[in-house]
């Protein structure tokens, strides 16, 4: 299998992975250091644009995957797909759940890029599905005050993580 690297800046560095990583460094295409505000999101571009070759009749997709050391910090990559048809540049929305701005500095890693298969099943049209013990019920997220409370439980727990306080919050024991 091959994916192939499309550099578009001169400075933008060479796409890279580590033995045992499952993904590849995506980077901060900037020149100059950029800042997040709290609570605030920003595009970021990569520099690079790919293509994954499909092999032996397998689909393939690349997913966005936000970094654990971003994510302590309460910077958070948005999870996406690129299709493998996509040919522009790779771009990244970062969010800071911080209470506290955050700056992304030139070249910076930002996120990752993991290459994943594809299974497309048949479609079968049915007039009714096989009964199952949940049914139709669609947990707690059916309304908004629980909708509310996770993402309450959730902003606590990132500034908690970003601000490395001891002090246990709401955040820290997340009951859904």
């Amino acid at each position: 299998m091959q994916l192939k690297v499309k550099y578009l800046f001169p400075e933008t560095e060479e796409l890279r992975t580590r033995a045992g990583d499952s993904g590849y460094d995506l980077r901060a295409a900037i020149k100059e250091p950029l800042v997040i505000d709290p609570h605030g999101r920003t595009t970021v571009g990569t520099g690079i644009a790919v293509e994954v070759a499909t092999e032996m009749n397998i689909d393939l997709e690349l997913q966005v995957r936000p970094r654990s050391g971003h994510t302590v910090k309460g910077i958070v990559a948005q999870f996406g797909t690129i299709d493998a048809s996509y040919r522009g540049e790779i771009q990244i929305t970062l969010f800071n759940f911080s209470s506290q701005p955050v700056t992304i500095e030139p070249n910076e890693r930002i996120a990752q890029l993991v290459v994943c298969p594809i299974f497309k099943p048949e479609i079968i049209t049915a007039k009714e599905l096989t009964p199952t013990e949940r049914g139709t019920h669609s947990q707690e997220f059916r309304n908004v005050e629980s909708r509310q409370r996770v993402l309450k439980l959730f902003t606590t727990y990132c500034i908690a993580r970003s601000t490395k306080t001891k002090e246990k919050t709401d955040g820290d024991n997340i009951k859904l």
